[in-house]
C-alpha cells in the first residue's frame, strides 16, 4: 500500500506534462483547497456546481477536493461528468482512474489508465502509469502476503523489575529486600519474525479473511532466567470501506519467561476505525481475553479493555498526533490479583525527511487491586501508578530495509514499596520486509 501511495505521488507530479483545459478556480474554494481544508473546499465546489453544473473547472475542483476529503463517490461523479462533457480531457481521466483504484474498483481503474495510454502521453507519464498498472495487478489479487524479520541488541538497567529501595515498609515493620531481588542490569539480544496475509472473500473486496503469526525471543547470556519468548497466532475478518475499517481478529498467545511457560491467552481484539476526513481518524479498540497462568489458578480469569483514540495527521509528510483514553479490568480467581483502572497515552510521529521518522509516546496507567494479597505485610490493597516515556528514531534505507533506535523509561509508584521501581531500556534493531 505504501508503494502505491508513492506511485500516486509520482504520477501526480508528472501530470503537468498532460495537456488539459483549466483556468483559475473560484478564489474562496481554491483557497480552502490550498490550505488543505478539503471538507470546506468540497462544500464550496458543491455550491458552485449547483449554479454551474456544466462548468468543467467547477467539476474538476469538486473532484479533487472530494477525493482529498475521502468522499470518493463524489469525486467519481465529478470526473465522470467532466469526461461526459469533454472525452479528451486526459487529466480528468487520470484522476478518475486514481479515484477508482482508491475505491478498490481495479478493473475499471485499469480501463481508464489504458485509455490514457492510447493518447500517447509523455514518456514520464507513460512510465508511471505502467508502474501503477503493475501495482493494481498486485493489489487486485485475491490474496496478499508479507513477512518481516528483525534482530537487535538492548540494554536494560532493571531486567528483573527489582524495587527501587532496599528497605520496604510493611505491616510488620521495615524489611530488607533480598539482594537477588534488587535491580539487575544486563545486555541482551533479540530476534523476531512476523508474517501476515489476507484473502479476498468477495468480488467487491469488502470482506477479507486475515491471518498472522508473530514470534519474538530475547537472549540474555548473563541472566538467562530473564529471557522472554512471545508467540502469537491470529485469524479474523476485515471489512474496509471508504471511510471505515472494521477488524475482528481472534488470537492465541503464549509468553515464556525464564524458559518456563508463564501465561497462555485466548481472546479477540475487535477494532473500528472511522475517518470522517483524510486527516482525522477515530479508533475504537476492545480486547477480550482469557488468561491462563501456569503458576497456578489464582491468577486465571477474563481481562477486558476498551480504548478510544483520536488521531490527527498534519502536512504533506503526514506527521501525526494521537490521544488515547481507555480502561481495563483484569479478573482473577483470587481477589488479590484482580485489578482495574484507567489508561491514557499521547503518541506522536514527525517525519523531517522522507526516510526518517521521529516518534514518541507518553503513557499513564493506574491499577487498583480488589483485595489485599499479602495479609501479613500489606495494610491496604495495592494501588499502582505507572508512567512510561518512549522516544525513538526509525530510518528506512530502502522500501524493504530499515533500522530503529529507541529509549524507554518506566516508573512505577505503589502504596506497597515492593512494587516501586524504575526501569530504563535502550534498543537498537534492524528489520527487513518481504
Amino acid at each position: 500500500m505504501r508503494y502505491m501511495l508513492q506511485m500516486v505521488l509520482v504520477l501526480c507530479l508528472s501530470l503537468a506534462a498532460v495537456t488539459i483545459r483549466a483556468a483559475p478556480f473560484d478564489a474562496e474554494a481554491w483557497a480552502a483547497y490550498e490550505s488543505r481544508d478539503y471538507d470546506k473546499a468540497c462544500d464550496l465546489f458543491l455550491q458552485l456546481f449547483r449554479d454551474r453544473p456544466q462548468d468543467e473547472r467547477v467539476n474538476f475542483g469538486l473532484g479533487l477536493s472530494a477525493m482529498k476529503a475521502g468522499k470518493l463517490s463524489h469525486a467519481r461523479f465529478a470526473f465522470e461528468r467532466m469526461l461526459a462533457m469533454n472525452a479528451d480531457n486526459q487529466r480528468a481521466r487520470l484522476e478518475l482512474a486514481r479515484t477508482l483504484a482508491a475505491m478498490g474498483l481495479y478493473d475499471l481503474s485499469r480501463e481508464e489508465f489504458e485509455k490514457v495510454l492510447l493518447y500517447n502521453p509523455p514518456e514520464k507519464v507513460r512510465t508511471n502509469i505502467e508502474a501503477f498498472l503493475q501495482q493494481i495487478k498486485r493489489d487486485s489479487r485475491s490474496w496478499t502476503a508479507g513477512a518481516q524479520l528483525s534482530a537487535g541488541v538492548f540494554y536494560d538497567d532493571n531486567i528483573n523489575i527489582g524495587p527501587s529501595e532496599s528497605l520496604i515498609d510493611t505491616g510488620v515493620g521495615r524489611l530488607e529486600v533480598n539482594a537477588r531481588s534488587r535491580p539487575t542490569s544486563a545486555w541482551g539480544g533479540s530476534a523476531g519474525v512476523s508474517a501476515a496475509g489476507t484473502y479476498d472473500l468477495s468480488w467487491r473486496h469488502d470482506w477479507l479473511l486475515t491471518a498472522g503469526l508473530n514470534a519474538n525471543q530475547t537472549m540474555v547470556p548473563e541472566s538467562p532466567d530473564y529471557e522472554l519468548r512471545y508467540l502469537r497466532a491470529q485469524v479474523g475478518l476485515r471489512r474496509p470501506a471508504p471511510s471505515t475499517l472494521f477488524d475482528l481478529p481472534v488470537k492465541v498467545e503464549d509468553l515464556n519467561y525464564g524458559h518456563e511457560s508463564f501465561v497462555n491467552i485466548v481472546g479477540a481484539e475487535p477494532m473500528l476505525l472511522f475517518a470522517p476526513t483524510r486527516d482525522w481518524h477515530h479508533i475504537t479498540q476492545a480486547v477480550l481475553e482469557y488468561r491462563n497462568y501456569d503458576g497456578g489458578g489464582n491468577r486465571d480469569g477474563m481481562t477486558y479493555k476498551l480504548s478510544q483514540t483520536v488521531k490527527r495527521f498534519f502536512g504533506p509528510a503526514r506527521h501525526s498526533l494521537a490521544l488515547s483514553l481507555g480502561g481495563f479490568q483484569e479478573n482473577a480467581d483470587l481477589g488479590g490479583f484482580a485489578n482495574s483502572g484507567p489508561e491514557l497515552s499521547v503518541t506522536g510521529e514527525l517525519k523531517p525527511l522522507p526516510m526518517i521518522t521521529l516518534y514518541g509516546q507518553a503513557m499513564y496507567r493506574q491499577a487498583t487491586y480488589r483485595e489485599i494479597l499479602l495479609a501479613d505485610l500489606q495494610t491496604e490493597s495495592r494501588k499502582d501508578h505507572e508512567y512510561q516515556v518512549v522516544a525513538g528514531v526509525r530510518q528506512s534505507f530502502t522500501a524493504f530495509w530499515g533500522a530503529d533506535l529507541s529509549y524507554r523509561h518506566i516508573e512505577s509508584q505503589s502504596n506497597f514499596g515492593l512494587y516501586d521501581y524504575d526501569r530504563n531500556m535502550v534498543n537498537l534493531s534492524t528489520f527487513m520486509s518481504f
